[in-house]
């Protein structure tokens, strides 16, 4: 079995027990369940069985012998199909099962735990298929109260509902968690339904759950108006921790790829999710990829995701930061749109962000926020009219946005906006407009002759803006021009690098520095440029190419060493070419291996070795 060791190293806390089989000794898996002792391990064959287990506060592995697609247990609309509700803790392990045909549970609260319920319970829940189940909350998997802290690993959750017909209010068509820091990680969650909080995943209470590492896919969460959260959904007072995971194809009214009130969302890929109008009321749709809610004491942080190909029919194709305070960094924002609403009163605004509402605030540096588009005002950032609305805008790049008014960026009425160290250029409409409060900019490269301290109005010769590399030149005018004392100035830009490299910091979300990095399409048979930056002359001795690399570095006189040979090729390359300190490699990703899979490159330049660059081939 694929998690056998896993299981051992669990159950070693309380001992090897026996291993009982079913049907071989017992003809059900509850019998096995009620025979057991803690420390044994329940093997259950292939077949179809039609029953609702409870592990009863026993410490035993139940898993299958030949996995999900063979081991199905059916609930048969009774109950929940698996319920841990006597305080079960990770040695209480269940791995290996299609969970199907579950109904609500009911407790005191709710109804909820079509699948499996954790009822202030963590037990283990691993490569299990979860698949058509209902319920009022966590129609797939409910996790319920504080003391409910369930792992829930490499787990593929579909086709789950959560519905209240004529109430609307269900949380989580895959996962709920009711007050509950579950750990989930690794799982597919995928085609769930709810109409209200999370169709893939909702939060509920005061908890702080990880989510990392999974595909969320295809979920929706839309109904009169309430739908929120398409892929993950949140309510007040949940701080979760979201990272590394794929959002995407997700709809709902509000907030399609997530919706959250405070915590963290770093590292992720949000794309391709829809923000619809709510029906029969005709509302909604704000926030395609994330919408946020915020309240004064909770804190939103937003860094280092990919947002791009989200849409909404009003407001924040990309982020709509609402009612929020917190920070956004180092984020890509591209290729959303805020276009097609007919909601009386509401403009289509902020292509790629949308802020505002009373009492909202947020930092937002080294983004780079391009190729956005919004059908009426603020294709690449708009500014909402509200009072109390105080926003600063650092080393950011704002450029190709396309809107009829405020094509790069638009700030409605009184709100406070500063901006500094940052690029808005080329933008198809004007750059910055405004309406009643004139928005401060300082140290900034503004098309269109912004008065201010430090502005410029020059091109900032990017390395390539045609294919959408946003990197400065060596001799942009750009570097070296921003402002040390600005707020909110970083340690980093939006790739890593120091922020300031040479003295004085450059305008832009891009800091000039020895680096080494790659564009293009890392697909099979993909065409990609591997580029060389420094200053120009610079030799580069050399660029390794491989697939693996070192637990923890060979640390020398040149840097830190990360490639594990074999390496696929390396070769040495003329000096850094002058004047752009961009050297460019034009190469083609092998059709084989068959994708997933990670290519490394590291280099070389001058006597510096650069950064760990990952390239991560995909379909």
């Amino acid at each position: 079995m694929r998690y056998l060791a896993f299981l051992l190293m669990l159950l070693s806390s309380v001992g090897y027990g026996a291993t009982i089989n079913v049907p071989g000794d017992y003809a059900t898996i509850q019998e096995a369940i009620d025979n057991a002792n803690n420390g044994d391990i329940v093997i259950v064959y292939p077949g179809t069985y039609c029953e609702n287990i409870e592990f009863k506060g026993k410490a035993i592995a139940v898993n299958s012998k030949y996995g999900p697609d063979l081991t199905v247990i059916d609930g048969t609309q009774t109950s929940s199909v698996v319920y841990f509700g006597d305080g079960e803790g990770p040695n209480s392990v269940l791995e290996g099962f299609t969970i199907t045909n579950g109904f609500r549970r009911h407790n005191p609260l709710a109804y909820m735990g079509g699948g499996i319920l954790c009822d202030g319970s963590s037990p283990t829940i691993i490569n299990n298929k979860i698949d058509g189940n209902n319920s009022y909350y966590g129609s797939g998997i409910c996790c319920w109260g504080s003391s409910s802290k369930p792992l829930i690993r490499d787990c593929l959750i579909t086709r789950n509902r959560a519905l209240c017909p004529g109430v609307g209010s269900g949380r989580g068509g895959g996962i709920c968690c009711g007050s509950s820091d579950a750990y989930i990680t690794g799982c597919t969650i995928k085609e769930n339904m709810c109409d209200d909080v999370g169709g893939g995943i909702g939060v509920d209470g005061i908890c702080s759950p990880v989510i990392e590492n999974c595909i969320i896919e295809s979920n929706t969460a839309v109904s009169q108006g309430s739908g929120r959260g398409g892929g993950i959904g949140t309510t007040n007072g949940v701080a979760p921790i979201i990272r590394n995971n794929i959002i995407q194809n997700n709809k709902a009214c509000v907030g399609a790829g997530m919706l959250i009130w405070g915590g963290e969302v770093s590292n992720n890929i949000i794309v391709y999710n829809s923000a619809v109008s709510g029906f029969p009321t005709n509302t909604g749709s704000h926030g395609g990829g994330i919408q946020t809610l915020g309240i004064s004491s909770m804190y939103v942080i937003v860094k280092d995701n990919l947002i791009a190909y989200n849409d909404c029919l009003t407001a924040g194709g990309g982020l709509s930061w609402y009612a929020a305070d917190g920070e956004v960094t180092g984020n890509i924002i591209c290729y959303n749109v805020a276009a097609g609403g007919t909601f009386p009163g509401s403009l289509k605004e902020g292509g790629g962000i949308c802020v505002g509402d009373h009492w909202c605030k947020g930092k937002f540096s080294n983004n780079v926020i391009y190729e956005n588009y919004a059908e009426d005002c603020g294709g690449g950032v708009s500014i909402k009219w509200y009072e109390n609305v105080f926003i600063s805008f650092s080393n950011t790049t704002i450029t190709k946005n396309e809107s009829y008014q405020g094509a790069g960026i638009y700030c409605h009425g009184s709100a406070d906006l500063t901006i500094t160290n940052s690029i808005v250029y080329d933008n198809i409409g004007p750059a910055v407009e405004y309406e009643q409060k004139i928005p401060e900019i300082t140290y900034s490269d503004v098309e269109g002759d912004w008065p201010g301290i430090g502005n410029i109005d020059m091109d900032p010769c990017f390395v390539n803006k045609d294919k959408d590399d946003y990197h400065l030149l060596y001799y942009s005018p750009c570097k070296d021009m921003g402002d040390n004392n600005a707020p909110y100035l970083t340690e980093q830009d939006f790739e890593g690098d120091p922020r300031i490299a040479e003295g004085t910091v450059d305008i832009g979300a891009d800091e000039f520095y020895k680096h080494l990095y790659y564009t293009g399409d890392a697909t099979p048979d993909g065409d990609i440029d591997v580029k060389f930056v420094d200053i120009p002359g610079t030799a580069p001795i050399g660029l390794w190419v491989g697939t693996s690399v070192f637990e923890d570095p060979i640390h020398g006189s040149y840097g830190d060493w990360y490639l594990k040979p074999p390496f696929l090729f390396w070769g040495p390359f003329l000096p850094i070419p002058s004047p752009g300190g961009v050297f460019v490699i034009s190469g083609n990703i092998p059709l084989s291996p068959a994708p997933p899979y990670t290519i490394y490159l590291q280099a070389i330049i001058g006597n510096k070795l650069t950064n760990l660059c990952e390239m991560k081939v995909t379909e």
